[in-house]
């Protein structure tokens, strides 16, 4: 079956153009040494944080025992992984997100949000956003959940576990509010947060 006729990776970071590199090797690797293919010049990633194999018909991604670890498609990666096209791998607000095909490479990577709890940070599509400690623990709860409906009485349990239950839904739309601000988010057209109607609220990844 052989290798994709094209594949490729689209890396953006947080302070630099989009960049795309094509995955020509057995082993392209990603770090911050200068001696990777890939070279994210950040000191949050590992000398050799990851890497992207060869196999037939594709790729497999890989974390190299990093410090802060790898995520793929919004979920910390635990082992090696096939890709498939349109994957999204996030490396401490670096997006490296994996093409193939003859068609005409998109400069326009998927919308990501990536928390790191123990450093009390988060990157929304490659750019850090400043968060309180309790906006970041509401995100940190819905990015672990992504895609899925988190509740409002899970969210309360969550953040205020000594309150029983007992806080108003003002409270936890306020607070809301807050992190749609920080996130770019617009009331025409959410593009992470999505409410759910007397439910709760679901974060969407890609």
């Amino acid at each position: 079956m052989g290798l994709p006729a094209v594949a490729r990776l689209l890396v953006v970071s947080p302070h630099a153009a989009p960049a795309v590199y094509p995955l020509q090797a057995p082993c392209v690797s990603v770090g911050r040494g200068e001696d990777n293919t890939i070279v994210l010049p950040s000191p949050f990633v590992s000398r050799h944080h990851a890497e992207f194999l060869a196999q037939e018909g594709g790729h497999i991604v890989r974390d190299l025992h990093s410090r802060n670890g790898t995520s793929l498609n919004g979920h910390r990666l635990a082992q090696p992984t096939r890709l498939q096209p349109g994957d999204v791998v996030t490396i401490c607000g670096y997006t490296l997100t994996y093409q193939t095909g003859e068609d005409t490479v998109a400069l326009v990577a998927p919308s990501t949000v990536v928390v790191d709890p123990a450093r009390a940070a988060a990157w929304v599509d490659g750019a850090r956003v400043e968060l309180s400690a309790l906006e970041l623990r509401l995100l940190t709860l819905l990015e672990r959940r992504a895609g899925t409906v988190v509740t409002k009485d899970e969210i309360a349990a969550y953040l205020w576990p000594s309150e029983q239950g007992d806080v108003s839904d003002e409270r936890i739309e306020q607070l809301i509010s807050r992190v749609r601000r920080k996130l770019g988010e617009r009331r025409a057209g959410p593009r992470h947060l999505t409410t759910i109607r007397g439910v709760g609220y679901r974060l969407e990844q890609g």
